[in-house]
């Protein structure tokens, strides 16, 4: 007999705690990270349906549920496409991290992270993963802020808005038993309604409690923050659907789909805009979250009409677009001393650094649903539904599209233009471009191809993300 929850919470823990002792021998504390996150990733990929291993004339039962603290934790096969994913991340982000001046934690606590991602969506009852999600913006402090720095106040007002979720989740925890015991109580469901899309509000940053975002990718470094964001919206997007799947009276109520639809297309358009007029390089990353979000909020008010294929097609699209964004920003950073985040200093850098400024502006049109790039399936599902929505929403949309397209040809123009002080420039030559990143980079342009134009590739991986989900949407 084995338990899923050991293999897929309890192991990475312990190795994240190994990792924290060998943070010193930073090539072993990385080997470690590398072997143990694309073991963890191959097994979710490799498990079989009834979660019994045959080898020879012997078997493995792997159980599905650990009880602790008077808490039951589940792990299913239906969980093992998110968890696979997660971890995912965590080989890709340590892959390259020694490459930048960032926490000697990183390692341990990107493994630690993914580990508590995954007992929050384990849970039971799941709305006790509120005390587990204000730990992980806790254990995030080390590498959010700057290396031998304390924390900044977009990280503190970061923590500040999960431990206001917190309650905000467990007070309706308390509701809905009652709401269980009177299903009548319109009130009642009203109320807990309220408190649940608050929590989820301060959760998922959005506007008008998104402020935090945008500070904590101005101070803290690009590569660490990345990885926070990617991992947060994923998973907070699946545990949300869980809400919806667990509770009929949430998902029936009429306002609720109106509520996604409209929060995601004034996120959207909120998002481009602020981006359209942005002058420092480090905050695109918080925009493009606050974008995506706005995208799987849409996606979601629009299920009724189908389309919840687009969590599943974005899901490695969105990795490959943050991963390029934050690796090419922080390159840049490293490479130009006196580069201190504005725009305005980007100018002439396409001469020197052609490789790094072209996967960086791939990355952007990626995210943006560029055609023939990673994006742009799950995009034009969306597009293809606005016109049965009857809201009349392909307006705004076409509006926050209009804001990023702006800034991407403002970003491209700063980067080929000649630098102001400098006379002359020199030809397509790569100064400064280490082998490693264009390996990585070229690896990454790779994937955005791939990914634009054979999506079913992806898709069909991570097939099962959406699965425990049929209940409330009509898959395509």
């Amino acid at each position: 007999m084995m338990n899923t929850v050991v293999i897929w919470i309890f192991i990475p823990i312990g190795i994240s705690l190994v990792l924290m002792l060998l943070q010193r021998f930073a090539k072993v504390s990385t080997a470690i990270s590398l072997v143990s996150s694309a073991l963890l990733v191959g097994l979710a990929f490799i498990m079989p349906e009834d979660l019994i291993i045959r080898i020879g004339q012997r078997q493995f039962v792997f159980l599905d549920s650990f009880e602790i603290f008077g808490r039951v934790l589940s792990v299913t096969k239906a969980n093992l496409s998110l968890i696979a994913g997660l971890y995912l991340c965590v080989f890709l982000w340590n892959s390259v991290a020694r490459t930048f001046e960032i926490s000697q934690w990183f390692n341990a606590s990107s493994m630690l992270i993914a580990a508590l991602w995954v007992m929050a969506l384990a849970v039971q009852p799941f709305l006790y993963a509120a005390v587990i999600i204000l730990l992980i913006a806790i254990v995030s402090i080390p590498i959010l802020s700057p290396r031998g720095s304390k924390a900044g106040p977009g990280v503190l007002r970061y923590i500040i808005f999960q431990a206001i979720a917190m309650p905000l989740i467990l007070l309706s925890s308390w509701m809905l038993s009652d709401i269980e015991t009177a299903p009548s109580a319109n009130a009642l469901i009203l109320r807990a309604a309220l408190l649940i899309l608050s929590g989820f509000a301060l959760w998922l940053a959005l506007f008008p409690v998104h402020t935090w975002v945008p500070m904590v990718t101005k101070e803290s470094h690009p590569w660490p923050v990345s990885f926070l964001l990617v991992l947060m919206q994923s998973s907070l997007t699946i545990f949300f659907l869980y809400f919806l799947e667990e509770y009929s009276w949430l998902r029936n109520l009429p306002q609720l789909w109106d509520i996604l639809r409209w929060s995601g297309i004034i996120l959207i358009v909120i998002a481009s805009l602020l981006l359209s007029f942005q002058t420092q390089i480090r905050r695109v990353l918080a925009y493009f979250y606050l974008w995506e979000m706005g995208y799987a909020l849409l996606s979601i008010g629009l299920a009724q009409q189908g389309g919840m294929s687009y969590l599943q097609i974005i899901f490695i699209p969105r990795i490959l677009g943050y991963a390029g964004l934050s690796y090419n920003i922080a390159k840049l950073e490293q490479l130009e001393t006196d580069f201190d985040g504005h725009i305005d200093q980007l100018s002439g850098l396409f001469h020197r650094y052609p490789i790094i400024c072209i996967t960086l502006i791939t990355s952007l049109l990626s995210l943006t649903g560029m055609p023939i790039l990673a994006s742009f399936p799950a995009k034009r599902n969306i597009i293809n539904l606005l016109p049965w929505s009857g809201y009349g929403m392909e307006t705004w949309l076409s509006l926050g599209f209009l804001g990023i397209l702006m800034f991407t040809f403002t970003l491209i123009h700063k980067l080929i233009s000649p630098p102001k002080t400098e006379k002359t420039i020199p030809l397509l030559i790569v100064t400064g471009e280490d082998i490693k990143s264009i390996i990585f980079n070229t690896i990454l342009i790779f994937l955005f191809l791939l990914a634009g134009t054979f999506p079913s590739l992806f898709t069909q991986v991570f097939k099962d993300i959406l699965a425990p989900f049929s209940n409330i949407f009509l898959l395509n």
